[in-house]
This record gives C-alpha cells, sequence and structure tokens, in this order.
C-alpha cells in the first residue's frame, strides 16, 4: 500500500487561495511510501481514512473547518457565532480525526442529518433536540401585554408567546425544561397589588400656625442615612439633632416657591389643626383622600374655575341675508386652586417613597387686565421618603387680602373740611399661606405587608440554595414550645429546663 503524507501550513493568504479552488479539484499528492489503513469509526460519515501530516497557524476557525471539510469531501453548515484562532499541528492522522479534534477543542457539538454535517454550540443542539411544549397561564393581577415583553426574555430561540387582552392570558409554546422557569417568574410578578390611602388637607394658616405645629423645613434623613425628605429653603438654619434634619427653619420666612418639610406625629396634627380652625388661624380649604395601587399615580384637585369673556369676536348673519354684526366668542375656563399628582413606591422597611408634582394656580385680581386677573403658577416636582403614617407638607405659597375699612358719621362726614373729622379709612393687607398636607398611609392586604414580603423573598432565597426554608410567623408560637421542650432535661420522674 502507498502511503500519502500531505502538510498543509494555513494562513489568511492561503485559505484565500484555497477558496478560489474548484469543488471537486484533486489535492496535491507526494508520493512517499506505503499508507497504513485502519478500520476504526468514521466521524462525519467520511470514508477516507488516509492519513496525513496537518499543520495550522494563527488560522481561523471558520476557515480551518471549512477547509477539513473541502479535503473530506463532506457538505457542512458553520452558524454565526462560531469564531476562533486554531494553532495545531498533527501527524499521521485522518482528516475525520483532525476535524472532530478541532471541533471538541473549541467546545462544539456536531451533527450529522443526511449529507450535511450541522456544527454548534452545546445549548443549540439541546433545544433543537428538545420537544416544544404549549401553555396557557391565565393571569389573576398582571395585564397580560404588559407582561408579554417581560416573558419574552425569558424564552429560547424556539421559544414563543402571545397575550389574549380579553381573557388577560398568555399562550406559551416553548422547550419543557424551561417551563418551571417561566412559572415561578409569572408566580413572583402576577401577585396582588399594595394599596396605599393617600389624605390629603389643603388649608390657608396665617404665618404663625407653621410655627405652632413645628414644621421642619429642609432635608431630613434617618438615622442610618437611608430616608431622605427634600425641600427648598431660603437660608440654612440650626440643624435639630433629634430629628436629624439638615435644615430646621419654620415657615416665618418662607421662599417665594414651594416648599417640602415633614410632620412626623399623626395625631398631634389633627389635633393642632382641628384647635387652629376653632381658633380662626386656618381655613381647610378641602381634605380629599384616595385610594391607589402600589407604583399608580393619584390625581387630587382642588379649586375653582372661573369663567372670563372670551377675547375673540364672531361674525353673526342676519335672518335677511343682508348684514352682518359681531359677537363675543363666549366664556373662557381658567382652572385656579391646587392639583397635585402623587404616585406612591412601597418600600421592603415600612417607608413610602412618593413622587410628588403639586401646582398651584391663584388669581392675581390686583393686577387684572380688562376685568380678567393674572394667573400665578408655582410648580414644585420633588421626591420624598415617608414612613408608613408621617405626613410630609408643602408650603410656601403666600397669599395677600386688602381689606378697605370706611367708618363715618352720617350726614356729618359731608361737611366741608370739618367733615374728615367725622370719618376714618383703614386699609389692612393680611398675608395667609396655602399649605398641603400629604399622608401616605399603608394598607394591610394579606400577602403585601412588608414583612410577609421579606419572609416570602427569603423563603424563594433559601430555596433557590436548598436551604431549610424559614419559620411561618403564624406558627412561631408553635415553635417556640417546641424548641422549649427539646433543650429540657429528664431528672428522675420529672422533666426540668
Amino acid at each position: 500500500m502507498r502511503r500519502h503524507i500531505f502538510t498543509v501550513v494555513l494562513s489568511v493568504a492561503l485559505m484565500g487561495i484555497l477558496g478560489l479552488l474548484p469543488a471537486h479539484a484533486a489535492m496535491p499528492e507526494v508520493d512517499t511510501g506505503s499508507i497504513s489503513r485502519v478500520s476504526t469509526e468514521n466521524f462525519f460519515g467520511i470514508t477516507n481514512n488516509q492519513r496525513y501530516d496537518v499543520s495550522f497557524r494563527q488560522a481561523s476557525l471558520r476557515e480551518v473547518i471549512q477547509f477539513l471539510s473541502w479535503v473530506a469531501d463532506i457538505n457542512i453548515i458553520i452558524p454565526e457565532g462560531i469564531e476562533g484562532v486554531v494553532n495545531v499541528s498533527f501527524r499521521n492522522i485522518r482528516i475525520a480525526d483532525a476535524l472532530n479534534a478541532v471541533i471538541r477543542a473549541n467546545n462544539l457539538e456536531y451533527a450529522v442529518e443526511g449529507k450535511v454535517v450541522r456544527i454548534g454550540k452545546d445549548d443549540q443542539f439541546k433545544e433543537s433536540g428538545e420537544d416544544l411544549k404549549t401553555e396557557t397561564f391565565r393571569l389573576r393581577y398582571a395585564p397580560a401585554p404588559d407582561m408579554l415583553e417581560k416573558v419574552q426574555k425569558l424564552l429560547s430561540s424556539r421559544g414563543s408567546v402571545v397575550a389574549d387582552a380579553r381573557t388577560n392570558s398568555l399562550i406559551i409554546k416553548e422547550l419543557i425544561s424551561n417551563f418551571d422557569n417561566i412559572r415561578r417568574f409569572i408566580g413572583d410578578v402576577d401577585i396582588r397589588d399594595a394599596q396605599v390611602l393617600i389624605e390629603s388637607k389643603i388649608l390657608e394658616a396665617t404665618r404663625s400656625f407653621g410655627q405652632q405645629l413645628g414644621i421642619q423645613w429642609g432635608a431630613s434623613r434617618g438615622g442610618d442615612g437611608s430616608a431622605f425628605r427634600f425641600g427648598g429653603v431660603e437660608s440654612v438654619g440650626q440643624a435639630d439633632s433629634q430629628r436629624n434634619l439638615n435644615v430646621d427653619l419654620p415657615v416665618a420666612n418662607p421662599t417665594s416657591g414651594l416648599m417640602i418639610g415633614s410632620l412626623f406625629k399623626k395625631t398631634q396634627l389633627d389635633i393642632q389643626i382641628l384647635a387652629a380652625e376653632q381658633r380662626g388661624d386656618i381655613y381647610v380649604i378641602s381634605d380629599p383622600s384616595v385610594v391607589t395601587s402600589n407604583g399608580q399615580a393619584a390625581n387630587i384637585r382642588s379649586g375653582a374655575t372661573l369663567l372670563v369673556q372670551g377675547s375673540g369676536t364672531v361674525n353673526i348673519g342676519t335672518s335677511g341675508g343682508g348684514g352682518t354684526s359681531t359677537g363675543t366668542s363666549g366664556l373662557d375656563e381658567i382652572k385656579t386652586g391646587v392639583e397635585l399628582t402623587v404616585t406612591p413606591q412601597i418600600t421592603v422597611d415600612d417607608y413610602v417613597k412618593l413622587n410628588i408634582e403639586a401646582i398651584t394656580s391663584t388669581p392675581d385680581f390686583r393686577r387684572s387686565i380688562q376685568g380678567v386677573p393674572i394667573i400665578v403658577d408655582n410648580t414644585a416636582t420633588t421626591t420624598v421618603l415617608v414612613k408608613d403614617g408621617e405626613t410630609t407638607v408643602i408650603g410656601g405659597l403666600s397669599r395677600y387680602h386688602d381689606t378697605l375699612t370706611r367708618r363715618r358719621v352720617p350726614y356729618l362726614h359731608k361737611i366741608p373740611v370739618l367733615g374728615n373729622l367725622f370719618k376714618s379709612k383703614d386699609k389692612e393687607t393680611e398675608n395667609t399661606e396655602l399649605m398641603v398636607f400629604i399622608r401616605p398611609t399603608i394598607i394591610r392586604v394579606h400577602g403585601t405587608d412588608p414583612a410577609q414580603m421579606r419572609i416570602r423573598e427569603v423563603e424563594r432565597l433559601r430555596e433557590d440554595f436548598y436551604l431549610e426554608p424559614i419559620i411561618n410567623p403564624e406558627k412561631q408560637d408553635e415553635a417556640r414550645v417546641k424548641k422549649a421542650a427539646a433543650v429540657t432535661k429528664r431528672k428522675g420522674n420529672k422533666f426540668v429546663r
């Protein structure tokens, strides 16, 4: 028998030349003696058992596989994403063995499908060989269209999902092995939203009322630095160490814009507001309350709508068609008052993060144009972290009311010159402040309590690490009794601790 030995040194330039060879071009042969033919397993269905010396230096993985398949005269498919550099040197090796070694060295797999060899990564072959399953998930709380995009990120390349808004369901077609992850994700996300009661009080108060309440204007933080409240101030004052407030300013000298402050005692606030209302220090404009889901915006508006004559004109034709007349275009509406948009976000430590947008619109009749008052707008957008049941307050908007009082004695005040002795005129300007109190309260529903949420999270982590689940809070007393019994010792006929 004759032995054919080929030494192939592959480089980028050489592969460019080989790429131009015809599909059935003969390999150059060098006759150096005999060749031993070994009857062993033929990888890829290759029947060429000739042995070769093959060497590749800094060669592209794709080009090496293509070259070896060309020598072996087989059809091969290489998907996108298969990249690498090959540095090998084989002596006296079959083409099938060389091709198998290159594939295995790069952590690839292959499959022979008829006359075609398909090469790919291990997970690609697992997906292609595994059966698909279709299952319908009827959601209880989460909207199916919103869940569609989230579930799509969990699917394999062969999976698909369709959302049915009418039945609020997801129809998922996916690999059987991946359904456990999908079920766990849907179970964690498709839960009842926690509810938050947003209570608000909108009132007009005297400038001294804020001092009586002890409102802390500015930024406050928790003892561990994790909880923050923030609001605008005019200047920096003495910090209150007991409440961890970086700024402690009353409303004696507020800025012209809105400010955010915080109060801590719920009962004390209600009592002081009631007492101030009885004294006439404040006037409660409205106290609306609304319940909203966690993460959903709640809108509260309190105010009046002013109707003013429209500025435009319209042409009005006569019945005879002989002439026209002009008239006003009607009444325009101008909304005034306070509009709040509050979005609560419950944290796991019984705090509520409030995204607040407050807009106040106040008519200024002292600066009116043709009887139409100027509307003064103030806007504040902030994020406040408030503990469940505590109150945050928005202030800093001053209102001025001018009162003109005339006093006179009938008839005598008309006497020239001397009439001034029998009449008087007093002008009084009253300065009040518009204040908005916001108090979030978490509505405790089974399964949405922050403590229960923490327990479920720990249990899930323990399950992932195959740890023993923690004790259910409802069974703590029973567990405590069992633990006490386990540490008792028998002494005679008695059990003692």
